[in-house]
């Protein structure tokens, strides 16, 4: 083989790793491997710790972005906060550890540092990313200011806006909007690095073409960097750590530029639930079978530790809030004619034995929980309870 083609695989494969993004266990990621379909994904088995694992993106730009956004992981009630929550649409088997719970009386200071929320000075919760970080932080300085007797509408109002994917579709079109020109860049220095400049080495030499073709590949590289650059500064104005970045990056490897634009849209939307981009992006078939999700991790939580009283409380509290609210919003359950979930016990009515009523597992023998969703008590068919 030769240094040229040595030379050219060498990048193929760094840009390919470039594609591979780390996301925390319980967040949801939308992309598309086709070009009219989205995709859920989830951080990838093969790869990954008790924290996550990757997920390979699309490596063409011109399938557009990756979206990651999380059911939120905070806890909040009129009284205080806390950084647990039982909501898990991707079945992340971490247990619970290091459960906080903190009135709004007692908060005297909240920061964000990096990717951690810090109360009083003590690390509090460690977000998937520095925006949702800066989010929450917000969140809860304005839900702190508010009177007692308000907090609660105040804080079912976030939850009507996380979940209205008008809001949502307004936020990517935004997104798309001010990152319209750094996509056509990221595509034209796509088609040089890996389309141009390998047919032009072949049939010329890369002796006679290498300063012709450097100087035009970086010429591109640094308009794209200049619209990536403004692009992130209006759609992520407080992250100039990661724009400054960025930027580094992309002068020392012009490829890293290719994935700017998904990686300008990857936190776009993580103030919003998953349900609400879920609406937005996916066809009714698939959104009506992440409704169900949605609704049957809501009531059937798994249980992975266990917690204060005073604090499952609070989150059971919390998840009845989230299922009015999205009963209660026309716009999420118009694919579904209803409230997801209603139909499992129907589903199993002519069978015998037992059925799991959040991952809907059949079960011909008698078991008192099930084992793939921890703690979930199964159902007799037919509706009937089944204890151990």
């Amino acid at each position: 083989m030769s240094d040229e083609a040595v030379l050219s695989v060498v990048i193929l494969l760094l840009y390919l790793v470039e594609c591979s993004e780390w996301v925390g266990g319980r967040s949801v990621v939308f992309l598309r491997y086709h070009p009219r379909r989205w995709s859920v994904k989830k951080a990838g088995d093969l790869i990954r710790n008790a924290r996550g694992g990757f997920v390979f993106a699309n490596p063409l730009p011109p399938f557009g972005p990756m979206y990651l956004c999380q059911p939120w992981p905070l806890t909040l009630t009129a009284e205080a906060v806390c950084n647990y929550t039982a909501q898990n649409l991707t079945d992340d088997k971490r247990r619970v550890d290091s459960v906080r719970r903190v009135d709004y009386a007692s908060i005297e200071t909240l920061d964000a540092r990096d990717r951690t929320l810090h109360v009083n000075g003590e690390p509090f919760h460690r977000f998937e990313s520095r925006s949702q970080c800066l989010m929450f932080a917000a969140i809860l300085r304005r839900i702190r200011g508010t009177a007692a007797a308000e907090r609660e509408a105040r804080i079912g109002r976030y939850i009507r806006w996380s979940l209205d994917p008008r809001i949502a579709g307004r936020r990517m079109q935004f997104g798309r909007a001010h990152s319209f020109e750094l996509l056509f860049y990221d595509v034209l220095l796509f088609l040089a690095i890996f389309l141009y400049a390998p047919l032009v080495v072949f049939l010329f030499g890369i002796e006679t073409t290498f300063l012709f073709l450097i100087s035009g590949i970086y010429f591109v590289n640094l308009v794209a960097l200049f619209f990536s650059f403004r692009a992130h500064a209006s759609c992520h104005p407080q992250l100039r750590g990661e724009r400054w970045g960025n930027l580094a990056k992309g002068l020392v490897f012009p490829p890293f530029s290719i994935r700017l634009y998904s990686k300008t849209a990857r936190d776009l939307l993580c103030f919003f639930h998953p349900l609400a981009v879920a609406r937005q992006v996916l066809d009714d078939e698939d959104y009506v079978l992440f409704l169900n999700r949605t609704v049957s991790d809501l009531r059937y939580p798994m249980v992975l530790g266990e917690v204060a009283p005073d604090v499952a409380r609070d989150e059971e509290g919390f998840r009845a809030l989230w299922l009015r609210v999205i009963d209660e919003s026309p716009g999420l359950v118009d694919a579904a004619g209803s409230v997801a979930g209603e139909g499992v016990d129907a589903l199993y009515a002519g069978e015998e034995g037992y059925y799991c009523p959040r991952c809907r597992g059949h079960f011909l023998v008698e078991a008192g929980s099930c084992p793939d969703c921890y703690g979930v008590e199964l159902k007799a068919c037919g509706g009937k309870s089944h204890g151990p």
